[in-house]
């Protein structure tokens, strides 16, 4: 079986009966999938029943969530800076703050998870905006 989109060759391939196609990630038709298991011949005409997914509402939902969660840690950090940061120590002559070094280290920690998972989130929408794209270029230049 050949992929109607792309030309991408099943025989071969490991699954017996393929749903989407592993070089395009077109999805095919039930047609085509009942060919495949009846015969595995090369069936080249595109069809209108192929359809591609391109996920940028999931991209735009993972950008939207990094900076929520950069925001997060901020917030989450400047809150247990504030609430924690400093205790009050007083003995029998005087009064003193002094620093609270596991709150100020706590806070750390969140700052830092924020940054980081905002930018791990941007990465991995970065790479599949990349992926969409060498789909779409693939795709137009098949056709």
């Amino acid at each position: 079986m050949i992929c109607e989109k792309c030309g991408y060759n099943f025989s071969g391939s490991y699954m017996v009966t393929p749903t989407i196609c592993r070089d395009c990630f077109s999805k095919l038709s039930p047609d085509e999938q009942d060919k495949a298991k009846v015969s595995p011949t090369p069936q080249a005409e595109a069809t209108s029943s192929v359809t591609t997914y391109s996920g940028e509402g999931a991209i735009t939902a993972l950008k939207f969530f990094a900076w929520l969660d950069l925001i997060g840690g901020i917030v989450g950090a400047v809150w247990v800076w504030a609430q924690f940061g400093s205790t009050q120590v007083t003995s029998s002559y005087s009064s003193t703050t002094e620093a609270n070094p596991v709150a100020i280290g706590i806070g750390v920690g969140v700052l830092l998870q924020g940054m980081f998972v905002c930018a791990l989130f941007l990465v991995i929408a970065s790479i599949a905006e990349s992926l969409i794209a060498i789909r779409k270029k693939k795709l137009s230049r098949s056709e």
